[in-house]
């Protein structure tokens, strides 16, 4: 799955997911204490070009009725 970060003044970077961490996984320990129940999960992508890793969380941020 490739997507891209942007980044104000910046062009747009492919990463891509090289793992995605369920709440109760190893490596989302302590992002889980610090979002609480608003973490949705853990993904670290990768930027090859740049050799860079980075952890992006997706949270919840509003629960309403529909």
């Amino acid at each position: 799955m490739e997507t891209a970060i942007f980044t104000p003044g910046s062009e747009a970077a492919p990463l891509r997911v090289v793992k995605k961490l369920p709440l109760g996984a190893k490596g989302a320990h302590k992002l889980a204490q610090q979002f609480g129940e608003a973490l949705v999960c853990v993904r670290h992508r990768v930027d090859a070009q740049a050799r860079f890793r980075y952890t992006t969380v997706e949270r919840r941020v509003e629960k309403a009725p529909i």
